[in-house]
C-alpha cells in the first residue's frame, strides 16, 4: 500500500511485501518526494529548483529485504538487504503509467548480498550445488553508484497508438545503464549494459524489428581493496526476451561439476556461472491479429531468427564470440493489452545452433518491458 502527500509536497511512501510461488519473499520500503522539497522553506534552492525544474525532478530513498531464488535455472538462492537513493526525472522508472516519458537516474546503493547454496535433500550438512557456487557462498557487500537513462517508448508507436512502447510497430528505443562498484564494498568492477531496437511498419500491415543488446564487466581491484565479482555482478544470457529457444541462463560459461537433482535425483548439468561479456541480437517480423471484428487489441503474430552468446572474458576475440554465438529461430504470440502493460509473448523456437552443454527450451512464455 501506500500513503500519499504526508507531508504536503507531493511525497509518496510506499511499503509492499510480495511472496511468490518458491515462498521467496520481498519487503520494500520506499519514499518518494520532489526534488525541490527536500529544501527548506527559506533555502533559496528550493525556489530556485522549483522554478527551474519543477516538480516532476524527483528524489527517492527505499529500503529492502529480498530472497532471489535461481533455483530454477541454478543451485542457490540469494539474501539482498539493501539501502539506496535515487535521483531522476520521473518516478516512474519504466514509464508504465502513458504516456511514457524518457528517464535518467542516478542511484545510490549499499547492499549486503548473501549466497545460499542449496542442500542435499538427504544430508543436510552437504551442499548440492557446483564447487564454484560454494566457493563463492556467503556474504559480500556491494557499494555502488549507477546512471541509466531509457527513451521508455517516446519514440514508439503501434499503428499510430504512441501510448503502446511495448508491442511497437514504428520507431526506435534505447536504454543504458553504468555502474561503478566501489569501497567500502567487498567487490569492485566497473559494468556497462545497454539495449537498442528498431521497428519499421510497411502498408499498416507487416512491421520489421530489429533489437541488439550487448553488456561489458570489468573487475576492479582499487589497489586490492575490492575481491573479484560474484556470480551475482556476472551477465546470464537466455529465455524469453533474451536468447528464445534456451532457458534462463541457458547458454555461457558452466561449472563442469554436475550434482543430483534434489527433487527427480537426475544427474543435472553443473550451474551457470555467467560472464563478463555478453550480446544478443533479434530479427523479426510481424502482422496483426483480429480476434473479433472492430477489437481493439494489438495481438500480432510475429516470426523472428535470434542470436548471442556470453564469455567469460571482458575483451573476448572477434573468432571466440563467433564460435561461442548461439542461434535459434520460430514464431510465436505477443501483446501488450493482456495486463495492462508489459510485452506478453508465446514462442515456439528451434534452436540451430547450440552446445552439448546448453539448456534448451522450445515452448516458452515470457513477461518483460522492451522488445
Amino acid at each position: 500500500g501506500s500513503l500519499q502527500n504526508l507531508t504536503g509536497a507531493l511525497d509518496r511512501t510506499s511499503l509492499s511485501y510480495t511472496i511468490d510461488q518458491t515462498s521467496a519473499t520481498n519487503l520494500m520500503l520506499s519514499h518518494d518526494r520532489p526534488l525541490y522539497s527536500v529544501f527548506s522553506n527559506t533555502n533559496n534552492l528550493r525556489e530556485t529548483l522549483l522554478y527551474t525544474l519543477g516538480s516532476r525532478y524527483n528524489l527517492r530513498c527505499a529500503a529492502m529485504l529480498d530472497t532471489i531464488d535461481h533455483e530454477f535455472t541454478r543451485s542457490y538462492k540469494e539474501y539482498q538487504r539493501l539501502v539506496s537513493l535515487r535521483l531522476s526525472n520521473t518516478s516512474d522508472k519504466l514509464g508504465s503509467s502513458p504516456p511514457a516519458s524518457t528517464y535518467f537516474g542516478l542511484d545510490w546503493s549499499m547492499m549486503l548480498r548473501d549466497i545460499i547454496p542449496r542442500r542435499h535433500c538427504h544430508n543436510p550438512t552437504a551442499c548440492d550445488a557446483s564447487p564454484e557456487i560454494v566457493l563463492q557462498s556467503g556474504p559480500t557487500t556491494k557499494h555502488s553508484f549507477a546512471l541509466e537513462f531509457r527513451t521508455n517508448g517516446d519514440y514508439l508507436t503501434n499503428d499510430g497508438d504512441s501510448n503502446c512502447c511495448y508491442n511497437p510497430t514504428h520507431g526506435v528505443d534505447f536504454r543504458t545503464q553504468i555502474e561503478v562498484a566501489t569501497p567500502p564494498g567487498d567487490v569492485g568492477f566497473a559494468k556497462a549494459e545497454g539495449g537498442l531496437s528498431f521497428h519499421k511498419s510497411f502498408f499498416d500491415i507487416i512491421a520489421l524489428h530489429a533489437g541488439l543488446t550487448s553488456g561489458v564487466l570489468k573487475p576492479l581491484s582499487f589497489g586490492g581493496l575490492c575481491g573479484q565479482p560474484t556470480v551475482s555482478d556476472k551477465f546470464f544470457v537466455g529465455g524469453p526476451m533474451s536468447l528464445r529457444g534456451f532457458l534462463p541462463a541457458g547458454v555461457g560459461p558452466r561449472s563442469s561439476t554436475s550434482f543430483r537433482n534434489n527433487n527427480n535425483n537426475k544427474k543435472v548439468l553443473g550451474d551457470a556461472l555467467g560472464g563478463n561479456f555478453f550480446y544478443t541480437a533479434t530479427l523479426a517480423a510481424s502482422v496483426p491479429i483480429k480476434v473479433f471484428q472492430n477489437s481493439d487489441n494489438d495481438l500480432r503474430l510475429f516470426g523472428f531468427y535470434n542470436f548471442g552468446t556470453v564469455t567469460p572474458s571482458t575483451t573476448p576475440s572477434l573468432s571466440s564470440v563467433i564460435n561461442s554465438t548461439r542461434a535459434s529461430i520460430g514464431g510465436g504470440i505477443c501483446t501488450s493489452s493482456l495486463f495492462g502493460g508489459g510485452r506478453f509473448e508465446v514462442t515456439y523456437a528451434i534452436p540451430i545452433r547450440y552446445g552439448p552443454r546448453d539448456v534448451r527450451k522450445a515452448l516458452q512464455f515470457g513477461f518483460g518491458f522492451n522488445f
